[in-house]
């Protein structure tokens, strides 16, 4: 009885002709159309180098290229290079929203680190919703196809390197990074093993709470407008990449069901674990099992 009345309510409710399972299976199909992330990869990204610093001996390049969008200019960036030239594995990092470092800092003692192993890094500036916050939902989906691009983008670049192994390429991302990155991971195939670090399996749940101009439109239409860019939909097709997850259990963010949902929906290898400390994930025991998994998965010595 209660199925009857619910299929009722749906057909009065929602668009005529469209009943609740079709809408449902209308947001997956959405979520794998074709073409979500899709670019030029032959465009000219006007990678510049503005200045260089040294951090133990290990050469870091302040660097930018134009993004995507026009609109968001050059994306700011760092590029860390060993000083031994010889085949080398890469690895994106992308940051967090939080404090300290919620910018393209947050990975850059760890990518140092990772260069004396002979690993090349790029670590890009996010711009949504760290610079431009949310605000609706048609334009907060365009702004998470932009971002996911210009990661793409990022791997371009580590790929234009001629010592880079094309073949050992990685991604590493907190947070509202790894939720980036969980959409490259089921597109961009070039990428092998994935680090996604307290990341979850939607954007609706961040921005309704913390951004109230995106209620304006209802909770539900913009959770609608968002779901095609929802990251669960997208590390369900992340195969036959590597994954690692890597969650809090002293998290006031994300729970361990909405942790093991996200979990859940990935698709195999993969593999999770969890630590005694909360979202910002600063533990070494944290950042020293999430390199290790990376030697492991890069071949690096």
């Amino acid at each position: 009885m209660k199925q009857m009345m619910h299929l009722l309510l749906c057909l009065v409710l929602i668009i005529p002709g469209l009943t609740c399972l079709e809408s449902d299976a209308q947001n997956s199909t959405n979520a794998n159309q074709p073409g979500l992330f899709d670019y030029d990869p032959a465009t000219d990204y006007q990678l510049r180098e503005d200045s260089v610093f040294f951090r133990d001996g290990i050469r870091i390049g302040d660097i930018s290229f134009i993004s995507g969008n026009p609109q968001h200019g050059r994306i700011k960036a760092f590029l860390v290079t060993p000083s031994v030239k010889k085949p080398c594995a890469g690895i994106v990092y992308f940051h967090w929203l939080g404090r300290p470092d919620g910018n393209r800092l947050e990975f850059l003692d760890e990518a140092v680190t990772m260069a004396r192993k002979s690993v090349i890094s790029i670590l890009i500036q996010g711009y949504f919703p760290w610079i431009e916050a949310p605000v609706s939902g048609d334009r907060d989906r365009k702004q998470v196809i932009d971002q996911t691009i210009d990661l793409r983008r990022a791997v371009d670049i580590l790929l234009t390197r001629p010592e880079v192994d094309k073949n050992r390429i990685a991604f590493v991302g907190h947070d509202y990074g790894a939720m980036f990155g969980s959409l490259m991971s089921g597109t961009d195939k070039r990428v092998k093993a994935y680090v996604l670090v307290a990341g979850m399996g939607n954007f609706g749940d961040w921005s309704l709470k913390y951004w109230e101009k995106t209620n304006r439109e209802g909770a539900e239409n913009y959770r609608k407008a968002l779901a095609p860019v929802d990251p669960v939909h997208h590390i369900a097709r992340s195969a036959s990449a590597s994954l690692l997850f890597q969650f809090a259990t002293e998290d006031i963010y994300i729970d361990r069901k909405t942790a093991l949902d996200f979990y859940e929906a990935a698709s195999e290898p993969k593999m999770i674990k969890w630590y005694n400390t909360a979202h910002e994930m600063m533990t070494p025991e944290v950042r020293n099992d999430r390199m290790s998994w990376l030697k492991e998965q890069l071949d690096i010595e």
